[in-house]
């Protein structure tokens, strides 16, 4: 819209036609929409992030997948982090996944995310979105809270240009071998075969009588 509003105001101003601004502002918006999906589609430049920064170390995960995941394990600079998501699949939060001197892997125990319980493989405690043991072994013990920002892709790796990108996982497809079975020969080939086997080599004497 800004686009488009800016080479209306030049077309009309160096033209002197209101008409003429119109069509200038159509087509400059145009040309930007144009410019923003191949940045967007094809370069992945306005992509949404999942940022954190700590001791100078940067990491960044795609949003989409943070989301899809349900429960994210990982680690930035040396404090292992578990990135939550909400029951209704919107919110997020992150969590140092230190707690008495344990390191925890959280899982979401569920196909379904809204249904779904937030476990720790260790103690098979359970915890609710706000970080809190609520039964098990842990009962009763709080996670602590690590700051992250939602960004775009392109801003983010402007101002951490040394970041880490956690990029979604795709299954590796391995190619078959070929089969090394040869192939059938036609009839033609079987016949030249058999004449190529009755022939005699031409430097083959007979042996001396």
């Amino acid at each position: 819209m800004l686009s488009g509003a800016f080479c209306a105001t030049l077309g009309s101003y160096y033209s002197g036609s209101a008409w003429v601004g119109l069509l200038c502002g159509a087509a400059g918006g145009l040309l930007m929409g144009l410019l923003h999906a191949v940045a967007s589609i094809r370069y992945k430049a306005d992509q949404i992030v999942v940022g954190i920064a700590i001791k100078g170390k940067s990491k960044a995960w795609p949003h989409a997948s943070v989301l899809a995941s349900g429960a994210t394990i990982d680690q930035v600079a040396d404090v292992p982090i578990a990135l939550v998501v909400s029951p209704d699949g919107r919110s997020l939060r992150v969590f140092d996944r230190r707690v008495k001197d344990q390191t925890l892997t959280f899982v979401r125990a569920g196909t379904d995310l809204k249904e779904s319980t937030l476990l720790d493989l260790e103690t098979m405690t359970e915890w609710d979105f706000q970080g809190r043991a609520v039964q098990g072994e842990l009962a009763g013990s709080q996670l602590t809270t690590v700051d992250y920002l939602l960004d775009y892709w392109f801003d983010w790796k402007t101002y951490h240009p040394d970041t880490e990108v956690l990029k979604p996982w795709t299954p590796v497809v391995k190619k078959k071998a070929k089969s090394e079975i040869p192939a059938p020969k036609g009839p033609g080939e079987k016949e030249d075969e058999k004449k190529d086997e009755g022939r005699k080599p031409k430097d083959e004497r007979k042996p001396a009588t």
